[in-house]
């Protein structure tokens, strides 16, 4: 089953057209249900950049920098998924 299935199966309906289903470690292979949150469309895109722009080697010389970074990421992600059930009670 793909991911998206999973997450619509957990929270019982369809993600909205406008949304992408996140996978909050940047671990494609972590499907589960605590690695995954829909967020908007252009977010998602946005973090990919991102995500993509740190990965030149320049930056992989930011060392314990880039790390923090990265750690402070996924640090949002988990409070951010806490209050993600508001986001479709209205759909």
């Amino acid at each position: 089953m793909g991911y998206k299935k999973i997450y619509e199966e957990y929270i019982g309906q369809t993600v909205p057209l406008d949304f992408h289903v996140h996978h909050m470690d940047g671990n494609h292979e972590n499907n589960d249900i605590n690695n995954l949150i829909a967020i908007p469309k252009e977010l998602h895109e946005f973090l990919h950049s991102i995500r993509y722009i740190i990965s030149f080697p320049i930056y992989k010389e930011l060392g314990e920098a880039r790390e923090k970074l990265i750690k402070q990421e996924l640090e949002y992600w988990k409070i951010f998924k806490d209050c993600q059930h508001r986001l479709f009670e209205d759909s």
